[in-house]
C-alpha cells in the first residue's frame, strides 16, 4: 500500500507526457527544441522490443514472450 501513490504518480506522469507528445509531435510530426542545445525532441516510433529491437519480426517476438512466460508460470508454479 506504501508504494501505491508513487505508482500512481509515475503512471500519471508517463500518460501526461505521452499526450503531451502525441498533441505537441505528432500532430503533424514536427521536431521542437525543448532546451535550448539541451534537449531536442522528435518523434519516432519503436515497432519492436527495446531499442527496436526484433523490429518487423512480430511472429518471432510473440513466439520469444510466449516462451518466457511459459517458463516463468512452469517454474512458480511448480515452487506452489
Amino acid at each position: 500500500m506504501p508504494l501505491l501513490l508513487p505508482f500512481l504518480a509515475v503512471l500519471l506522469a508517463d500518460q501526461a507526457s505521452k499526450l503531451w507528445a502525441l498533441a505537441t509531435l505528432w500532430d503533424p510530426p514536427r521536431s521542437m527544441e525543448a532546451l535550448p542545445g539541451l534537449l531536442h525532441l522528435t518523434p519516432v516510433e519503436n515497432r519492436g522490443i527495446a531499442f527496436g529491437a526484433l523490429q518487423g519480426h512480430g511472429t518471432v517476438l510473440v513466439l520469444v514472450v510466449l516462451a518466457v512466460l511459459a517458463v516463468f508460470a512452469a517454474t512458480s508454479w511448480r515452487d506452489l
